[in-house]
């Protein structure tokens, strides 16, 4: 399922290619509404920084079993 997920969020990211994504702004769900917004590009980079730390995490735990 995470990786069905992680596929899907690649390919609307090469969809949204054509726009101009310092652009398109976007607030992130986890920040409260009075945080500024993000700009599509830097979305991403939290998104793969994110998704990151949690497979090294992974990582870590299945060596401990």
């Amino acid at each position: 399922a995470f990786l069905a997920r992680e596929l899907k969020f690649l390919q609307v990211m090469d969809d949204a290619v054509r726009y101009d994504w310092n652009a398109l702004k976007l607030r992130s769900p986890a920040l409260p509404r009075i945080a500024p917004k993000l700009n599509l590009g830097d979305a991403f980079r939290v998104h793969v920084v994110h998704v990151t730390r949690h497979a090294k995490q992974v990582e870590r735990l299945a060596t401990q079993v």
